[in-house]
């Protein structure tokens, strides 16, 4: 028997684990481990994950970089025609996700403004702003020695 998140599951005697697998989509935990692989993975390593469990998510994202590849002067082209002209309509949808788009990028740059106008993050030598740890002077003492008679300065 398998417990999970969604309940008990029976196995039979015939049955390995791998073929009493639940559907992925099924259970909660799933979704967590999926989305905790895509955001704390580095890409390549990603890449090369989904290739091994799920050879047609893989196929799809390849087929995906192929038409971004062929694609991609036309889009940087379209892009720039819909830069000079903002009111050009090519296709409503085309119009609806490219006004999306460059909402997307500009809210990403504001953030980007924010933060590097923010204090806490210069990091300047002549920074008078709070800081945890910035200017601590580690204490020395000074004691005899128990096996001689000589002066010990310890650092901590």
């Amino acid at each position: 028997m398998i417990i999970t998140s969604g309940g008990y599951h029976s196995i039979h005697r015939n049955q390995t684990m791998q073929d009493a697998r639940i559907a992925p989509d099924q259970t909660a935990q799933h979704q967590v481990d999926k989305l905790t692989l895509e955001l704390f993975m580095n890409k390549q390593q990603y890449r090369k994950f989904i290739a091994k469990t799920d050879p047609q998510k893989h196929a799809e994202n390849e087929e995906r970089i192929k038409e971004l590849t062929k694609y991609s002067v036309d889009i940087l082209s379209m892009t720039q025609q819909f830069l000079e002209n903002p009111d050009l309509c090519i296709t409503t949808e085309v119009r609806d996700v490219f006004d999306k788009y460059t909402q997307t990028l500009i809210r990403h740059f504001k953030m980007k403004e924010v933060e590097m106008a923010n204090l806490y993050n210069f990091s300047g030598e002549d920074d008078d702003g709070d800081s945890l740890f910035g200017k601590i002077v580690a204490p020395t003492s000074t004691r005899s020695s128990a096996w001689s008679h000589e002066r010990v300065s310890k650092r901590y």
